[in-house]
């Protein structure tokens, strides 16, 4: 059986053998950034996307990393290689190292360590792309005031405790509102809806994470002439939509069937969503076809 390897700061190591101190800020404060992406046939997707922001987070946390993209991008092809992964989930891992100062906040950038995880991808049903997502409407509030849901950081637990009311629920994603009751995100997914053909998802100041499969969708939308709006939306709009999907990296696009139950539309997917599958398959194809393994 083949021996599973991370790669921490330089060294390709057993995962069994990974350690951390026991005082690393991420560890213990959640201070630190990840990047959730995908590979198809080897070949992550979209990766400098994922890296820009990983880095400019990072800018803005003070975090400091000792790899520069492109070492980054190499070693996340050396280690699909290794693990002789094709179609992978790839987790790449910021978190702030020890600090020999009692205090965690530092005028100068901190150092961080460097962790990127491959496994097999644990892909969705390809019948739920067919048949719709069924969600529910979440209690657990985005917060729109703080600057956190803006970054994907390791204090991510607000949005596993709404992960899981929604599992208990039913269902297998939770839309989360903010504390003003406007629509902001799923759980672990961007929202958009349609309505007499016209896109519209939460707009940034209601609180949630700029996604990447988000901004690809809405440059493809643009594409095809179904430019995205970018504004508040009320539960009561999103329960009357004609269509609805989600989005982030690994689901790509999912067409949603239902919210706490309401049905969504009267096709699913609908014609815009399904129009918008068949772009981004097509991207998928152009980008992983461009790559070199």
């Amino acid at each position: 059986m083949t021996t599973v390897k991370i790669f921490l700061n330089g060294n390709f190591v057993e995962k069994d053998k990974v350690t951390i101190s026991a005082l690393d800020a991420g560890l213990l404060y959640g201070f630190g950034l990840f990047e959730t992406l995908r590979s198809y046939q080897g070949k992550p997707f979209l990766l400098d996307r994922h890296l820009e922001r990983l880095f400019s987070s990072a800018q803005t946390l003070g975090l400091r990393s000792a790899f520069s993209e492109q070492e980054i991008e190499k070693a996340t092809l050396q280690l699909l290689k290794i693990n002789a992964l094709s179609d992978a989930y790839i987790k790449i891992v910021l978190s702030k190292k020890e600090e020999t100062s009692p205090n965690i906040c530092s005028e100068e950038p901190s150092d961080s360590d460097l962790l990127i995880i491959v496994r097999e991808l644990q892909a969705y049903p390809p019948d739920l792309y067919g048949q719709g997502m069924k969600t529910v409407v979440v209690d657990i509030r985005q917060n729109e005031g703080s600057p956190i849901p803006h970054f994907k950081s390791l204090n991510f637990l607000n949005n596993i405790l709404a992960r899981e009311e929604a599992r208990q629920k039913g269902a297998l994603e939770g839309i989360m509102l903010n504390n003003q009751g406007l629509v902001a995100e799923g759980t672990m997914s961007n929202i958009f809806m349609i309505k007499r053909e016209t896109i519209a998802t939460p707009s940034l100041e209601t609180g949630l994470l700029p996604g990447i499969t988000r901004a690809v969708v809405m440059e493809l939308a643009q594409d095809i002439g179904h430019p995205v709006q970018e504004r508040k939306i009320f539960l009561s709009e999103l329960l009357e939509a004609e269509e609805c999907f989600l989005t982030n990296s690994l689901m790509e696009i999912m067409p949603v069937s239902s919210v706490g139950g309401i049905k969504i539309g009267t096709e699913v997917p609908g014609s815009v969503t399904r129009a918008l599958m068949e772009e981004y398959q097509k991207l998928v194809y152009r980008e992983s076809a461009s790559q070199d393994p």
